[in-house]
């Protein structure tokens, strides 16, 4: 199931960035590897935050991080 999700999120972030697929696949796989470590920290810590508040931090966080990339095809050379 990772790899399948973090297939279909690189072939995206290929797609807006032009990067070649081994490098979209590698931040597909970081984008997947932060939901999903991020997802058994909250699940350990009992509810501590509420979900909503900690899906929105990640969230967050991994869209400000992808948005550094260009959307444009061969724009990072």
């Amino acid at each position: 199931m990772t790899y399948e999700c973090a297939r279909a999120v690189s072939a995206v972030i290929a797609v807006d960035t032009g990067l070649p697929e081994e490098s979209a696949m590698m931040l597909g796989v970081g984008l997947i590897g932060t939901a999903q470590v991020t997802a058994r920290y909250w699940l350990n810590r009992d509810g501590r935050l509420p979900l909503e508040k900690a899906a929105e931090f990640v969230a967050q966080l991994q869209w400000r991080g992808i948005s550094s990339f260009p959307i444009e095809p061969g724009a990072l050379g």
